[in-house]
């Protein structure tokens, strides 16, 4: 069974932000999300409080494509991402 994604507000607002800089940041997001859903947590991992923090890292392309980083935490049937960093 794949994962949901869910992201909080801040995500989406700087995913926004990022798309006056770098026209092809959604596309660049959503492969992203599909490497997140298919593939099993790998990278760096932080033990929290009361998770463990996942990062992961995807390069830059070409033609305005930006790299990402992402923190997120993974349960049974939902990716929850926190944190992310464009360019």
């Amino acid at each position: 069974m794949l994962r949901s994604i869910r992201e909080e507000k801040i995500v989406t607002l700087t995913i926004q932000r990022a798309g006056y800089i770098y026209p092809r940041v959604w596309d660049a997001y959503e492969s992203l999300c599909w490497v997140l859903v298919h593939q099993h947590p790998s990278g760096a991992s932080i033990q929290g409080a009361n998770h463990l923090y996942h990062l992961h890292k995807q390069a830059a392309g070409g033609w305005g494509v930006p790299a990402l980083t992402v923190l997120y935490t993974v349960s049974d049937a939902v990716i929850d991402v926190h944190a992310i960093k464009v360019g």
